[in-house]
């Protein structure tokens, strides 16, 4: 079984720099936009790289396909709002 190697690290550079950007702006620290871009470039180049190696019949790290799924799309808003949800209600509740 093939890995795909080139998309677990623009994976993890994507979804790092986002996080890692998004932790130094809540604690007011500097290279907030620069964490971002990179995170965000990442994110963009994993989508670019993902849709190549469909195209090539290659092994992915992720189907791209997948976010064409209606409920795919609907199960990961859902959850994602939920996330949120359960966000604000431990930063509310200790006030």
């Amino acid at each position: 079984m093939a890995l795909d190697v080139v998309g677990s690290i623009l994976s993890i550079v994507g979804i790092g720099g986002v996080v890692l950007g998004i932790l130094v702006w809540q604690e007011g620290g500097e290279s907030v936009g620069a964490l971002l871009t990179v995170g965000v470039v990442g994110l963009g180049s994993l989508v670019y790289w993902l849709v190549q190696r469909k195209r090539h019949s290659k092994p992915t790290l992720l189907d791209p396909d997948l976010f064409q799924a209606k409920t795919f799309r609907f199960g990961a808003t859902g959850q994602m709002l939920q996330q949120i949800a359960l966000g604000g209600t431990m930063i509310v509740l200790p006030i």
